[in-house]
């Protein structure tokens, strides 16, 4: 099984801000247009060589449904669409969590 590179995807309404960790090594930022070529771009990118690749885009609105759209129909491509405020939240409650456990194992 080939390679697989993890992508985070911050959608604007005319530009995409990607981070991408290929095979642990974090590759500098890209900023690409939030377009039908920007997206063709960043697959060709991200599955170059044959490599699977997993997305998180941060969901604001519709800025990223085509994105998300175009990620889905690829191939070799994983898509999530993360909602921040259930990113925060989750957060939160992992952390209080954490504070419940440490004081029961006192």
């Amino acid at each position: 099984m080939g390679a697989c590179h993890f992508v985070g995807v911050d959608v604007g309404a005319k530009e995409l801000v990607v981070a991408m960790d290929r095979n642990g090594a974090r590759e500098s930022g890209m900023v690409l247009d939030n377009d039908r070529e920007g997206h063709r771009k960043l697959i060709r990118f991200a599955t170059e060589k044959g490599a699977r690749a997993r997305f998180v885009l941060e969901s604001t609105g519709v800025y990223g449904l085509d994105l998300a759209f175009a990620l889905h129909r690829a191939k070799r491509v994983e898509v999530i669409v993360a909602n921040p405020r259930a990113i925060a939240a989750s957060g939160r409650l992992r952390c209080s969590a954490r504070r419940r456990m440490r004081s029961t194992l006192r």
